[in-house]
């Protein structure tokens, strides 16, 4: 709480954007869980858009970022569970933004991460718009099959692991593949290590 109002304090007294950034390091991680729960908290009872704002506003970036997302997340989750039919629930995922899908897929994977029976795994799955459904299976899909080859024996055992595969898997892999071809080939001819930082890309 200390290094909330050190934190705060000092964001109240800054001129600009670089002063602002300066007061972030007041911030422990405690300090900023606290930061997080209080804006969520707040946006619970944000009524206008104005609202919202004034409950952020005091935040570091990448903070207000994640609160938003969970905000957003939180919103289309509610919007889901009242919808009636799939045309409703498609209208909420208007509510989604960039971070919150990002968020949503995070979420499902770590709870495919612990499902147990197929009925777990739609659990995991079915709140979610169907193009990141369709996105999260075949990133399970994907380490499924991985796993699968890297107990694998043999050539044939590793071949039985293809079955895992979903069409959607196949396709995430062979571009993993490909993107990682390309990154070995820009590698291959850099010349010093700036040039090696941008294969990254």
């Amino acid at each position: 709480k200390k290094s909330v109002k050190a934190y705060l304090d000092c964001v109240s007294q800054a001129k600009t954007e670089a002063e602002k950034k300066e007061c972030e390091k007041l911030l422990t991680p405690e300090a900023k869980k606290l930061l997080e729960q209080q804006a969520l908290d707040c946006l619970k009872n944000a009524k206008t858009e104005a609202d919202k704002k004034r409950c952020i506003k005091d935040l570091p970036k990448d903070l207000q970022k994640k609160v938003l997302a969970k905000e957003s997340v939180k919103a289309y989750l509610d919007c889901v569970s009242r919808a009636r039919n799939e045309k409703e629930k498609q209208e909420c995922e208007k509510l989604l933004t960039p971070e919150a899908k990002k968020l949503l897929e995070q979420q499902a994977l770590d709870c495919l991460k612990n499902a147990k029976t197929e009925a777990d795994k739609k659990r995991c799955v079915k709140d979610l718009p169907k193009d990141l459904q369709k996105k999260v299976l075949a990133k399970e899909s994907v380490k499924a099959y991985l796993d699968c080859v890297s107990r694998a024996r043999n050539e044939k055992e590793k071949k039985e692991c293809e079955k895992l595969l979903t069409p959607e898997a196949k396709k995430l892999l062979e571009e993993a593949k490909e993107s990682l071809k390309a990154y070995k080939d820009c590698l291959s001819q850099a010349r010093n290590e700036e040039e090696r930082r941008a294969c990254e890309k």
